[in-house]
């Protein structure tokens, strides 16, 4: 499938490119995604995903992600790589409850010494293990239930490179279903962080996408704590057009909240 790629973010602003998408990848049920990015930031993703592993039942994707671009919170230009893989296996129930699994090898070069522990630029091997619980009743734009995760995740250290870090990660989402066009979103990101680290590690909030009402990064740390409250209504509520064989989602939801951030 050909598809236009969008991203926003606080640091690189709007990018858009073209993407490709195979939804069936040689009938074993994984999908492959194929991506670029222009404008705020130069991206190239690949990956691949499933909901099977080697006949088991296990949620997955590993991918590969290239970024080219200028740091406005560092005031430096950035090249990185990253190669990653997440997973989750169920335990009990419809995948609801499980264990999950992280693994990343991160390299970055970068215009400022300042920004990486060494000049000639850093890599960061990560790997975490946590836990999850998952009720909401979908993915995207859920209308009730709870995702509840918790991890903890060594960056560096005996797996090489000059950063050596622990992250402990508990991220709570709560969807309350009020009518059929009301609902209420709660939300909270607890990110701790000890160690040794390079600024690129470093949480930034302000903005759209961490704290509305505040100037991009006006506060940053190495550790961080968000909270969310929202009222969201249905103003158009979401449905499905058919183009021939494509079909388009679409509705207009309305939305007031609170944001409030802490960083140390």
């Amino acid at each position: 499938l050909p598809l236009a790629s969008i991203s926003k973010t606080d640091q690189d602003g709007w990018s858009i490119g073209p993407a490709v998408a195979a939804l069936n990848v040689f009938g074993t049920g994984k999908r492959l995604d194929l991506m670029s990015r222009f404008g705020g930031t130069t991206e190239y993703q690949a990956q691949i995903s499933g909901r099977q592993f080697f006949g088991h039942s296990t949620e997955f994707s590993l991918g590969w992600i290239h970024g080219d671009s200028y740091n406005s919170f560092d005031s430096t230009h950035e090249n990185t790589h990253r190669i990653k893989g997440e997973g989750f296996w169920p335990w009990v129930g419809a995948r609801e409850f499980g264990m999950v699994g992280y693994a990343e090898y991160f390299w970055i070069r970068a215009d400022s010494t300042e920004v990486t522990l060494r000049t000639s630029g850093d890599v960061v091997p990560r790997l975490g293990v946590g836990l999850r619980w998952d009720t909401r009743d979908r993915v995207l734009s859920p209308c009730k239930g709870f995702f509840v995760e918790t991890r903890v995740t060594q960056n560096g250290g005996v797996m090489g490179g000059p950063a050596d870090f622990w992250e402990g990660l508990t991220d709570l989402r709560a969807y309350m279903f009020l009518t059929k066009r009301q609902g209420i979103v709660t939300n909270m990101l607890y990110q701790y962080r000890n160690g040794l680290m390079g600024r690129y590690d470093q949480f930034h909030v302000g903005g759209v996408n961490t704290l509305r009402g505040y100037p991009d990064n006006s506060y940053s740390g190495q550790s961080e704590c968000l909270l969310n409250g929202e009222y969201r209504f249905d103003a158009v509520e979401e449905r499905i057009q058919k183009l021939g064989p494509w079909s388009l989602n679409y509705g207009v939801q309305l939305v007031t909240g609170v944001d409030a951030a802490g960083l140390w």
